[in-house]
């Protein structure tokens, strides 16, 4: 889950968008500055969202302790699994969105410095409530979602 999920995000250093070089720099610059814009702006409110369902993870894997009882645990499973479900769902339209931004070879090899950052923070966001998850449950063996 933690390679798909990690893995589909670093995919947006890729999507990153830029025309090909064409016979007005002026406007292929332009082009290209719109296009990273784009991009910056569907990831930015990809790490908002994200932040929303890492802090609903957060939330319910603090309410789980030594004492809690198998249904609460059951709980705590099926809300962790419906807010993965979602982030996982939320990667998957951002990324979709910033592949339809029309790219060229050269321009998927280079990465805005403050969208990289911002990736960054979003892997970062994400990394930490998986962790949290797998710290408190347990789970270092799971190989998929549905096990959750």
């Amino acid at each position: 889950m933690k390679f798909t999920l990690l893995s589909t995000i670093g995919l947006f250093g890729l999507a990153i968008a830029a025309p090909a070089a064409n016979a007005d720099n002026s406007v292929a610059l332009e082009t290209r500055q719109s296009k990273e814009a784009q991009a910056y702006t569907i990831v930015e409110n990809l790490y908002t969202d994200i932040k929303q369902y890492t802090g609903a993870i957060n939330a319910t894997v603090a309410t789980i302790h030594s004492s809690s009882t198998a249904a609460q645990n059951a709980t705590a499973r099926a809300s962790l699994k419906t807010d993965i479900t979602k982030m996982t769902a939320l990667v998957n339209a951002a990324k979709a969105k910033t592949t339809a931004l029309e790219t060229s070879a050269k321009s998927k090899r280079q990465t805005d410095a403050a969208l990289a950052a911002l990736l960054e923070g979003l892997l970062t966001e994400i990394s930490g409530a998986l962790n949290g998850i797998v710290a408190t449950l347990g789970l270092s063996k799971c190989t998929c979602p549905s096990q959750i």
